[in-house]
């Protein structure tokens, strides 16, 4: 970060949380082709691949969230992050069942 932004982020606590937004969406964007890896694994019969790719989506929006609560971030943004966990999870049982 240049000092000219790292100074910006010390007095709005706005455009630091825009940059880690941004960062964000690349982490959900890898999470989301893991998910549409793991759907083709599941389709294809490998549900050890599919466990895998649902894990490592599982992963990125953690980091998320755990960035978001240092900078005091919209609750909601982290909720969403919370919801993504519970669907994965989800997807994690129910391919389990059926190994």
């Amino acid at each position: 970060m240049t000092k000219g932004l790292a100074r910006r982020t010390a007095t709005d606590p706005n455009l630091e949380i825009t940059i880690w937004v941004l960062r964000d969406r690349k982490q959900y964007r890898m999470a989301i082709t893991g998910l549409d890896r793991a759907k083709y694994s599941l389709a294809s019969g490998d549900v050890r691949g599919h466990n895998i790719f649902v894990s490592k989506a599982m992963a990125k929006p953690k980091l998320c969230q755990d960035e978001m609560l240092k900078v005091k971030g919209d609750p909601s943004l982290v909720k969403h992050g919370e919801d993504f966990h519970n669907i994965c999870s989800i997807l994690l049982v129910i391919s389990k069942m059926m190994l």
